[in-house]
């Protein structure tokens, strides 16, 4: 069982006792929830101090990384339109469970066709500098206690471009993003990866030793138009009332885990692949803070 699985069944089994005190309740005006998003990969989530000064994690040319089988990846484009459509009620979760449909609580990210629901939304740039905060807006809730929330990625209308969704530090760098912007249009998540098969195995091969030509790679260009939704569960439930009108949630997505499992020779044309890659992003996930 999995660090994500086991959190959510104890949740369930927790719930189940009525340990959390759920009550979705009345609807209270006023009571708001930020959403907002950032990005990293498994190492300096880890902790891992050379992960964290990488240079080339603050630079916007190229993300490297590894993949969980070690193949190395540079990662030239990474776009995605994000959006939290609801926060979920703890008792939706507990009669999930009951039910038995455990899926709910924490399921691999799910493509379907149907329509989403609005909530935040924006589109986020993975090759900007790493921990960077993009906002999503806000979701208005009712008075109650909330175990998770859904996420989602569909199409952009018209005019989404990647840029404008975190605050500029400068007039400068407002200008120049503006510059970089790239049409989202009819999209729902943008990949330029260049992947080394040959250095996937049991051993990670340094980045130093990759460049050498003994390594081939092959640069890919990937568009996903559908639609994909997905739960993030929160370590414990979030409890909002007339006495706490405002939280914010922080959530995080693992880019290098984007790629995880995929057949790469294929990713750029098949369309089962990118539901795929659809489903690794919103699966990669996790709540980074909760306040």
């Amino acid at each position: 069982m999995t660090s994500n699985n086991y959190r959510a069944t104890t949740l369930v089994i927790l719930l189940a006792l009525g340990l959390s005190g759920c009550g979705e309740g009345s609807s209270e005006e006023g009571i708001r929830v930020t959403a907002q998003t950032t990005y990293l990969t498994s190492d300096t989530a880890a902790g891992d101090p050379d992960a964290v000064t990488d240079p080339a994690h603050t630079s916007s040319a190229r993300k490297p990384f590894y993949r969980d089988d070690n193949m190395y990846i540079e990662l030239q484009l990474g776009l995605l339109n994000l959006q939290a459509t609801r926060l979920i009620p703890c008792e939706s979760i507990v009669a999930s469970a009951a039910s038995g449909l455990l899926n709910f609580v924490f399921p691999a990210a799910h493509a379907h066709a149907a329509h989403i629901p609005s909530g935040p939304a924006g589109i986020i740039d993975v090759l900007k500098p790493d921990l960077l905060v993009w906002d999503l807006g806000e979701l208005a809730a009712q008075a109650g206690s909330y175990c998770g929330v859904e996420l989602a990625t569909s199409p952009v209308l018209s005019h989404g471009e990647a840029s404008g969704h975190h605050t500029a530090a400068s007039e400068a760098e407002a200008e120049a993003e503006e510059e970089e912007a790239f049409d989202m249009s009819g999209k729902s998540a943008v990949v330029s990866p260049c992947y080394y098969p040959d250095t996937a195995g049991e051993e990670r091969i340094p980045k130093e030793a990759i460049v050498s030509p003994a390594f081939g790679h092959s640069c890919i260009d990937v568009t996903f138009h559908g639609e994909a939704a997905g739960t993030v569960l929160f370590a414990k439930p979030l409890s909002l009332s007339a006495d706490n009108l405002n939280a914010r949630l922080m959530l995080a997505t693992l880019y290098d885990s984007w790629f995880n499992g995929l057949d790469m020779t294929i990713l750029a044309d098949d369309h089962d692949e990118q539901v795929k890659l659809a489903e690794n992003i919103l699966d990669s996930f996790y709540v980074y803070s909760l306040e």
